[in-house]
């Protein structure tokens, strides 16, 4: 009986984590290319306002171990970032959530149906999810993601979908109530403020669109495919050229840094002269007479 070669065997082996570890990683979530278009309401001070959130690409060690750091800006504010204080990691099909001295397992999406996940949260006692439905489902790219659906351990009536029972956590996208951390009844979220995922991008492709809603309202050309807006041509010289089916109230030109460098209000059939304009790369938010307002990218040539 042959043997297999050592040398080729570590190979196999090496292998077999290999494919393992790229399967785990096919639509991570932890990953600077991810954009969440969120409404984001506090609850205290009645606010609202529409959020794009990402991760920043360089990484940020703490107690040993790389972190990216969540950045958010107001849709109103295209160029301002700020810190949101959360930092998140990815270990293979584990999501983590660094918060205060804790580290937080918000997901693993290697969990089959009656399986626990300890969130390991000690600064604020919680009880275990256990996994209820382990689902793919389709999204709008065409892709098949795995959405766990989860209730807390410590529920009397997991069976009844009653309010704050049931859960899910879709590979990539996180929880749609409020991104990752919407686990209230397991004593993780913050209840006074929400974020209510209402589109998704991965790459600047639109992956997930909230039925409910009618735009995402973000910095992205698929944006204007959903809007009734479209400008012509892009990049563009001396004129550019909006068709709507309601009359433009105004539209900005914003610069890179979301300064904006030229606006025009009233507009004449749509024609926007633009030859005064500076070379570069900008985002234009056109506001329709009907209140809807789109954003896309330009190029000036």
């Amino acid at each position: 009986m042959k043997t297999l070669n050592p040398k080729l065997l570590i190979a196999l082996i090496f292998f077999a984590f290999w494919s393992q570890s790229v399967i785990a990683q096919n639509f991570p979530t932890v990953d600077s290319r991810n954009e969440w278009v969120v409404d984001y309401v506090d609850q205290i001070v009645q606010f609202k306002e529409i959020r794009v959130y990402s991760f920043i690409g360089t990484d940020t060690l703490i107690n040993g171990k790389l972190y990216k750091e969540m950045i958010y800006r107001s849709v109103s504010e295209p160029g301002t970032f700020k810190s949101t204080n959360e930092y998140y990691r990815q270990d293979g099909d584990k999501v983590y959530l660094r918060h205060d001295t804790d580290e937080i397992l918000l997901a693993d999406f290697a969990l089959s149906i009656g399986d626990t996940l300890n969130m390991n949260y000690t600064s604020s006692a919680g009880s275990p999810l256990v996994i209820a439905a382990r689902d793919t489902i389709n999204v709008v790219d065409g892709s098949q993601r795995v959405q766990l659906k989860y209730y807390c351990a410590n529920d009397d009536n997991p069976e009844i979908p009653n309010e704050g029972a049931w859960q899910t956590m879709t590979e990539g996208l996180g929880t749609f109530g409020n991104m990752f951390t919407q686990l209230q009844s397991c004593s993780l979220s913050d209840p006074n403020y929400f974020r209510y995922i209402r589109c998704f991008y991965e790459n600047g492709s639109l992956v997930y669109k909230d039925d409910d809603i009618v735009d995402c309202l973000i910095s992205s050309t698929s944006n204007i495919t959903q809007s009734s807006v479209k400008i012509y041509p892009n990049p563009g010289f001396d004129v550019l050229n909006i068709q709507s089916e309601f009359d433009i109230k105004s539209i900005d030109f914003m610069n890179l840094s979301g300064q904006i460098v030229q606006r025009n209000s009233n507009i004449d059939e749509g024609n926007v002269e633009i030859s005064a304009l500076p070379v570069g790369i900008y985002l234009l938010k056109i506001t329709l007479d009907n209140y809807e307002v789109a954003f896309v990218n330009f190029v000036k040539m």
